[in-house]
Order: structure tokens, then sequence, then C-alpha cells
């Protein structure tokens, strides 16, 4: 509901009266009222277009019949929607729309009784029913046509297209004879994913939709998010698995792939399978959107391989068991064991409430030290925002991205493994209103939208980072008013940036001084964010770069303003909850949290201890689907002691050997309650889609069960809001927090300050403990630089000139891939390499070697780089059969390697 204040406007509606939002068109003032005014090219979140006019209305004291989706409100404004004009010009214009569509069931008085076993009575052909329809009952078309009470027949002459249905592509089939060329998927494309591979042709005087470039979608660049069939009107562009399945139910989610933490729907059949996932327009993170990943990988949800009943080793094999004999067997085990030599290892997909009771089990009633979060592997990424700023966690949210004006990106390949995320900054650099500065070795999308792409040699980025910070205050371009305010160190710090002479810092990156003042002219020229990763940065780099990274952005002013901050790109979908709640080495207000007795214990050193035999019973808890999970279960399988493995899962792997001893069936996200915080910090609701099965229970109730077998009653029948209440009574940033709050809230960010609504971290100029900001001193040295050896850097991008496509009938498009290695041309000169030379490359990161063909223009000495096709890795998981493939996205490493002619 809009509220009365002077950013509304009071407008008349058919004679209601409204409140709308200033600067809001008529249909969504209207919309946003719960009032309907019919529309087909229209669509929340993008560009009014004004093609369709379905959506026409009169306004009076105005000319004409304008387009309501084009129309500004204005104070005062009377509008009528449904006069006889008005409907008549409407069914006019639906008239030439069907003209050239499949209508035989939509102008039936029949539609409702007709069901799709009957034989139609009028002799309507297969292809023009609603029935054969894949969007029957969930068409936007249809829905139209109902409320124009159309005319049975029509005075113009039906016009079928007979366009062959396009399946030659990953994902989802194209059928032009439904599309009404509405344009909503080519503006989506273009205007909220940015990446144009679709737009309006004309074919033998037919007006369709095709792709911009090429004859496929993988031709055109296409980032299969499925955007497009989002916003379809009809059945032209439909998903192809469960393509002909029938939503009876959608439940509001989160996505359970990264900690952009994406609104999602859910929708199941009637058999409570998992059929779709919808866009959700009230996402405060995604505003509808999602990613590959989000859209289609949730094959795992209805899989075969899910875990249904309890299970036990017994003479070395797994049988099944029941849940009584495993909890009273694994409660003995931990009974007998010393509390030293137990170790639990959480999964950072799971809710808060299931990883909170976890740690609350393992820590007060075992009594162990040995409890950490596999989200602890990216602990190096925050552990200096904690130091210098006192919470770690990303400041800003994913939208207020689009306030700012420059980017500086540093390793992360954003567009695939946080996609969301990447929207905003898209956005802002497509319109005009931002540049980046990208610092990677590798070839991404980023790199393309990048106004200046900075390539240093591998290890030397924090050297990088700080000679723009030495050449921003050699030119008196820091923010002197914002460090006197709120840096207390800054004479000292200042004095330390001097090491970093711009003469030697370019010779020690490869990266010229040109292009780091350039860097610096993009950087300070308004709001900066800072985005980074790890994806290219060994962990012995990390903690300087990160360090380096919050110091630039305090000298520049970023902290605490709308379009600044500093984004740390972890993975986990809840390793910000995790984190919170004490489950890694870095954590937020350790003192304050009564879980946590300042374990001196890392994800590291359990397995650490582990190879060293030192563990007897290791607890796990979750699924650890990630393929960054791959060094523990590496390290389980080669184990050769009795150590007993107690599981909590709810899918079994085949890639990996079962090494549990006793297995506790879990959830997936979709069968889960509870709450979940993502990487602006926001708290969010999980609610079950689909009742779990059999033996199947959620995390904390088989925690809760598995309690009471101590004795211990603290745990045992807590409802999901009650531990979530506990969980804020505990945890100082969710003081105040509440299932009621967060269903009513949308800015359910933490901390909550009565002053501070914006959801951005210290934007009263604070940090954590309300003292002034304190500059880390960069502790590098230039003996610390040595390039020795080669490095690859793999790359993907959406489309590239060096990729050839070809397509064969009745299949997908296959590949034809140059693989063209870049190499330097001095490092050509070095090795006597031609143009055009064949040679392998080796890497004990390699199962095989690398055929490539030399390419003399590569950027940086010392870094050979090879970039593939996003889409040739989008067609090997479409026809991958594992249900987790969408979770094994092989990542784009920068790897040590050898030449071989």
């Amino acid at each position: 509901m809009i509220e009365n204040n002077i950013d509304t406007v009071d407008i008349t509606i058919d004679g209601k009266k409204i409140k709308a939002g200033k600067g809001k068109n008529i249909l969504q003032a209207a919309m946003d009222a719960g009032m309907y005014i019919p529309y087909l090219c229209y669509y929340p979140g993008m560009k009014s277009y004004g093609a369709c006019r379905m959506c026409v209305v009169e306004v009076e004291g105005g000319r004409g019949m304008p387009a309501s989706c084009t129309t500004p409100v204005a104070d005062g404004m009377k509008i009528n929607t449904q006069t006889d004009e008005l409907v008549d010009l409407r069914k006019g214009i639906m008239e030439l729309l069907l003209s050239e569509h499949p209508h035989g069931c939509l102008t039936c008085h029949r539609i409702d009784l007709c069901g799709p076993s009957d034989i139609c009575l009028r002799h309507v052909s297969v292809n023009d029913r609603c029935i054969t329809c894949p969007k029957n009952e969930r068409c936007e078309l249809k829905d139209t046509v109902r409320s124009l009470d159309m005319e049975m027949n029509s005075p113009l002459t039906y016009n079928y297209r007979g366009e062959h249905v396009k399946n030659d592509d990953p994902l989802w089939d194209m059928d032009m004879n439904l599309c009404i060329v509405c344009a909503r998927c080519v503006r989506v494309c273009s205007e909220v994913r940015v990446d144009n591979a679709l737009t309006v042709k004309e074919r033998a005087g037919k007006v369709i939709i095709g792709t911009s470039m090429g004859d496929s979608l993988i031709d055109a660049g296409c980032e299969f998010c499925g955007a497009c069939l989002d916003v379809c009107p009809t059945g032209a562009i439909v998903e192809r698995d469960y393509k002909w399945e029938k939503a009876e139910n959608k439940t509001t989610s989160v996505c359970n792939y990264c900690p952009v933490g994406c609104t999602v729907d859910l929708e199941t059949n009637s058999r409570e399978k998992l059929v779709r996932i919808g866009s959700n327009l009230s996402g405060p993170s995604n505003k509808g959107q999602t990613c590959f990943r989000g859209k289609f990988g949730f094959d795992f949800v209805n899989s075969k391989s899910k875990i249904f009943y309890a299970m036990a080793r017994k003479n070395k094999i797994l049988v099944k068991s029941t849940i009584a004999e495993n909890m009273e067997a694994i409660s003995e085990l931990i009974k007998n064991t010393d509390p030293r030599k137990y170790a639990m290892i959480i999964d950072s997909n799971l809710t808060n409430e299931d990883m909170y009771l976890a740690n609350k089990f393992g820590s007060q009633i075992v009594g162990s030290n040995n409890i950490i979060s596999n989200a602890d592997i990216d602990s190096g990424l925050r552990y200096k925002l904690t130091e210098t700023l006192g919470y770690s966690s990303a400041t800003n949210t994913v939208q207020d991205l689009k306030n700012s004006n420059s980017y500086l990106v540093v390793s992360s390949n954003v567009t695939e493994n946080h996609n969301v995320l990447s929207l905003p900054m898209k956005q802002s650099i497509d319109s005009g209103n931002a540049k980046m500065v990208v610092i990677d070795q590798r070839e991404t999308e980023m790199t393309k939208f990048a106004t200046l792409w900075l390539n240093p040699y591998p290890g030397t980025e924090a050297y990088l980072v700080g000679g723009i910070i030495r050449s921003i205050i050699d030119q008196a371009l820091e923010n002197k008013d914002f460090v006197e305010n709120n840096c207390d160190n800054y004479s000292e710090f200042r004095n330390s940036i001097w090491k970093f002479d711009l003469i030697k810092v370019s010779a020690i990156t490869g990266i010229s001084t040109e292009d780091i003042s350039d860097a610096v002219n993009i950087l300070t020229n308004g709001p900066m964010a800072t985005i980074y990763s790890n994806d290219t940065i060994k962990s012995e780099n990390l903690e300087e770069l990160v360090k380096l990274l919050v110091d630039l952005s305090l000298i520049t002013g970023n902290i605490g303003i709308s379009g600044g901050g500093i984004y740390p790109l972890y993975r986990g979908s809840n390793s910000q909850g995790a984190t919170d709640l004490g489950l890694t080495t870095v954590v937020n207000n350790p003192t304050d949290l009564d879980i946590i007795d300042n374990r001196d214990i890392s994800y590291s050193k359990i397995l650490g201890r582990i190879k060293e035999n030192k563990i007897e019973v290791l607890h796990l808890v979750g699924d650890f689907n990630e393929s960054y999970n791959d060094e523990l279960f590496e390290i389980l399988s080669n184990a050769t002691n009795n150590m007993k493995i107690i599981s909590h899962k709810s899918l079994s792997h085949s890639s990996r050997k079962e090494v549990s001893d006793y297995i506790l069936p879990a959830t997936t996200f979709a069968e889960s309650e509870g709450t979940k915080t993502n990487i602006e910090r926001r708290i969010q609701l999980l609610d079950v889609a689909i009742m779990p099965k059999y033996d199947q229970t959620q995390v904390y109730k088989s925690i809760q069960n598995l309690s009471s077998y101590f004795g211990d009653q603290k745990l045992k029948n807590n409802k999901i809001q009650n531990i979530f209440d506990d969980i804020s009574e505990s945890v100082p940033m969710y003081k105040n927090f509440n299932f009621k709050f967060l269903k009513s809230n949308k800015k359910n960010t933490w901390p909550i300050h009565q002053n501070n609504t914006n959801n951005i971290l210290y934007s009263m100029k604070m940090n954590a403990t309300n003292q002034k900001f304190k500059l880390q001193i960069p502790k590098l040295k230039d003996s610390d630089f040595k390039q020795n050896g080669y490095y690859l850097a793999m790359g993907r991008v959406l489309n590239k000139s060096q990729f050839t496509i070809t397509h064969k009938p009745k299949d997908q498009s296959t590949f034809k891939q140059l693989h063209n290695l870049s190499i330097h041309p001095d490092d050509a000169i070095k090795h006597k390499l031609k143009q055009n030379q064949k040679i392998k490359l080796l890497s004990d990161n390699m199962s095989k070697p690398l055929d490539c063909i030399v390419i003399t223009n590569g950027r940086t000495k010392n870094v050979f780089s090879i970039t593939t096709l996003f889409g040739n890795m989008i067609k090997t998981l479409d026809e991958t059969k594992s249900d987790l493939k969408y979770y094994s996205v092989p990542n784009l490493d920068l790897v040590s390697v050898k030449i071989k002619k």
C-alpha cells in the first residue's frame, strides 16, 4: 500500500480514488491498487513500450486514447478504463493479434467446460487449441481475451504462420506460431540483462522474434538466464523440461545456489513435484531475475538419488536402518568419544536455524570446540573487513550498485558465480552512467564491460592496488573531509604508501603507469563500489589485497554512502549466516555470542586433524554439494583410520565415494523452512514447497531428536519461530528481528538502527564499535614478487569471433572451437614460437595435455590465456545426466603450466 506523503499523488480511476507514486505510469498505479487494465507488452521493471495498445485509457481533459503504460500520473487526474469506445478499440486490436495466433479455444464459449481429452465439437484443428499450448492456464493472452469477452467469429482471415518449433538450443524451445510480437523478451534481454541476444525480425513478410546474431541463441551470446521465458505472455518461449506440467501450488522461497539470495517462486504440481522456478518481482535483491543455475538447476529436488530412509554401515556395507536405531547408535558413539576427538562441519547452504541448533548440539551437549562451517574456506575474503570496519559483510545492497559511478572488480567472475549481482552494474555501464576497472588475468564477461582491463602478473594484485592508492594520494584525489572526520591514522598510512613507487609498481605488476593513472581517473569520479573475490588469488596473497581494497574504499570516502561500499563475493547460499552465528574464524562481535568460546579452530585445522587421525567421530551436517568441498571428501575417501562419520544429507553423490557410517535423511531447500542471510545482510524466509517423505527430516528437527538421546530437553520441540527468537537474542546483529517482522518488512537487513533505514552499513560514518576507522598499514615488500614459470588463465565469454558453430538437422548446436592460446610476443620469441604453431600445455592441475594453437597477442608476460564459450559449457550441462550438475560448473582457474612443443 502506498503511504500518504509528498512522493504520492491523488488520482481517480473509474470513480475510485487512489494514491499513486510520483513518476509512475497509469497502468502501474492501477496494478499497485489492485485494479485491472488489459495489457500485453508492458512488464513491471522494464521501460514502457506502448506497442500493443491494449492498455489504452481516457483521461478527462486530455486528448485521444493514450496508452496507460506510457502516460505518467498527475495529481487530480481522472481516468476511465472501460468506456464503450475503449472496449471496442481493444477488441479491434485483439482481433488483429488473433488473426496470426491460434485461437480456436480462446474465443470459444465452452473454454471453461472443455477438458483436454474432449473432442472439439467445432472441429478446431489440434494446433489451434489451447490444450496443446505449453502455457495453457498460465497464458496472459488467454486472460486478456477472456476479460474482453471476444466474439467467437472474427471478420479477419486467420493466417497461421507455419513456423517450425525451434529446439536446437539448450534448455528451452521457441515456437513463433504462438508469438504476438510484444517484444517483451527482446526488451528484457536488452534492458535488464544487457545481453541483446534477441531481436525483432522480418522473414517472408512475417514479423517474428529471432536471434540478434547467427542462427542460434549460442551464436547470439545468450546467457540462458530464462528471463525471456518469465516475461513471455504466451507459449512462444517455454522451458523444455516439464514443458507441459501444470503448477498447482506456488511457494515463495530463496535460491540455494549463491549468496545473492534471489527470491523465487517454487511451482509444484499435484504430485508435489517441483516443475518450475518462477520469477518473483517482489524480491528485493533480484527484482524478479535469476541466473541459469537458479532457473534451471533444480533437478536435485526431484532426484531419484534423494535419500529417503535412514542408513547404517554394517559389515562395511550401507544398509537400510531406522531413525530410532541410528539415533541410539549415534548417541552411544558420541557419548563414548572424547569431545576433543569429535568434530562437526556444517554446510553453509543450510538455514540459520539448522546451523544454530547443530552448533549448540556440538558445543553445549557434546562439549566440543571442533565445530566449523565450510563457509570458513572463504574467511580470507572477510577477515580484514572485520578488523578495519567492524563487520565481516558487504556494506551495501545489490540494487544500490545502480547508484555507483564506477566499479572496481578484482578476481571475480561475477556474471557466472554471482550473476544477478552483475545486472545493476551492466545496466549502469550500458546506460553510460558508470565505468568499470577490472583486475583479472582471465577474459570474462566483466572484462567486456570494463572501461579498463588490468591483468597483472599473478600474485601482484595487492601491489597494483597499492600503486593505485599511491597515485590517488600523489594527485591529492583522496576524500580529505571523509578521511579527516572518519579515519584516525591517515598520516601513518600515507607514509606507508610511499613505498609504492609507480615505476616500481609498473615493473612488478606489468601494468603501465599510464593504465594506473587511467584507473585512478575512473575510480575517483563519484561513488565507487568495490567487488572482489579470490578466484585467482592465492591464500597467502589475499590478506594484503583485502586490506588495501578496504583502505582504497576509505580514502576515497566510499564507505557508508549510496553507490559506494565493498562487496566480498564468497560461496555458499548462507555463508553470511554461518559467519553471523560464529561458525567461521571470522565472526561479528563474538564476545556477545554465548555459544562461542573464542575457540582456536578453522576449517583447514579440522582437515589437518582428520589427516593426522586425531578425529574419531566426524559429524557432517548438510549435503556439501559444491565442488569446493571436494578436498574434504578426497581426504575422507583416503582416510585409513577407523573414524566414524555421521551425515545429515538429502542426496547421494554418484561422483563421490560414500564415506558415511550413519546417514540421517535430510531435506533439500524446497522441503525446508527457516531463514537465510544473503550477501547484503538481508534475513530472508524460506517456506516448505514439498513435504518431506518417509524418514526425511530437516536438520534442526533431527538435531532436536538426537539431543533427546542425551537427556537434554533444551533443544527439543522448539518451533522454527522459537529457534529464530533464540538466535535474535544471542546474535547482536539480529536483535529486534522476528518472523512477524520478516514477513511484513522488506528492509530486513541487519543491524536495525532507529535512524538508519537505508540498508547501508556505516552510514553513520562509524565502525561497529562507534569509533573512527583505522586504516590498515600494508606490509608488502618488493622482494615478495618474483615471476617464476608460466600461468594459464582460463576465461569464458558469451560470444567471440574466434569460435565457429555448426548446426546439424534436428540436433542442438555443436561446437568447433579453435583453442587459441594467447601468448605475449616476448614469450613467443623467448621460446621460438610462431603464429599458429601447435603446442601442448602441461600442468599438474590438468588430467591430460592441452592442445593449443599459438596466437601472439597476449597482454601479460608469463601469462597465457584461453577463452572458451559459455554456450559450450551450457550445452555440456544440458546433456549431463547428473542431478547435481549445476553445482559443478567448471571454475575458471589460474594454473601453473609448462610448454611442450
